[in-house]
């Protein structure tokens, strides 16, 4: 998983390629999380993650390339983060630099409006598809799959157009099959106790009950979330409180 993309890129800079990367599908943390919510599984967060790892940038288109799938959406405001994607799918933002080759940015930008329209035609208009946070090479890999119905044959492309190299093998853990190409993966942990936590992402990155932290905060301090001293207490530096309990919220 990402665990292991630094060792991934020390391999690389010593010109050692020929490697198989066998990768989870488990992933439902970050962006990740959003793409399964509406357009379903597996996850190709870590796949996505060792393959930016791998990419090409001998030269300054393949640079430039690589700059675009690794660039993420505002990472806290919904409106701001929705008004860049619609840049770069139209094809008029700063990411798409003029050393990228009309036919490069053809197809990545297909892939990406492909992704585009499926998840506008899945999204509930109650819940739409929210791009915080967004990974451009996430949506790049969730375009692939959902044209292709493989996430074999999206990893192939991905290699292609990001130039990994040929004797570089990115495998997912499992090999799906028709009858789940649109499953979720959920990985899970039962402890001594018997209690089981689900998801990788709580796993790895386990983060507090927001009705919890709210009520045990709140009585530990006596004060209100709402009131700016309560967030003062916590010390969040240059985050305000609006953007802690946002993310808080997604995450719990």
């Amino acid at each position: 998983g990402t665990a292991f993309n630094s060792v991934a890129e020390e391999l690389s800079k010593q010109n050692i390629t020929k490697v198989a990367h066998v990768l989870p599908v488990s992933d439902d943390g970050g962006s990740t999380a959003e793409v399964l919510r509406v357009l379903g599984g597996p996850a190709v967060g870590d796949i996505r993650s060792r393959c930016l790892r791998l990419s090409d940038e001998s030269d300054e288109e393949a640079k430039a390339v690589k700059e675009l799938l690794a660039h993420r959406l505002h990472p806290t405001d919904s409106a701001q983060a929705k008004s860049e994607w619609y840049q770069i799918i139209e094809g008029n933002h700063p990411l798409w630099d003029p050393m990228i080759s009309q036919p490069y940015a053809d197809t990545i930008r297909s892939f990406l409006v492909h992704f585009h329209s499926e998840v506008l035609r899945a999204s509930p208009t109650s819940n739409p598809f929210d791009y915080v946070n967004g990974s451009i090479g996430n949506f790049f890999f969730a375009g692939a799959r959902s044209f292709f119905h493989s996430i074999e044959a999206s990893i192939f492309l991905y290699s292609r157009v990001s130039r990994i190299p040929t004797d570089s093998l990115v495998l997912p853990c499992i090999t799906e099959n028709h009858a789940m190409q649109d499953d979720r993966i959920t990985i899970a942990a039962e402890l001594r106790d018997g209690s089981i936590i689900r998801g990788q992402n709580q796993i790895s990155h386990p983060t507090p009950d927001a009705k919890a932290f709210r009520k045990t905060a709140e009585a530990a301090t006596g004060l209100k979330l709402t009131d700016e001293k309560f967030w003062e207490k916590f010390q969040l530096g240059s985050l305000t409180s609006v953007e802690f309990w946002g993310g808080l919220e997604r995450s719990s």
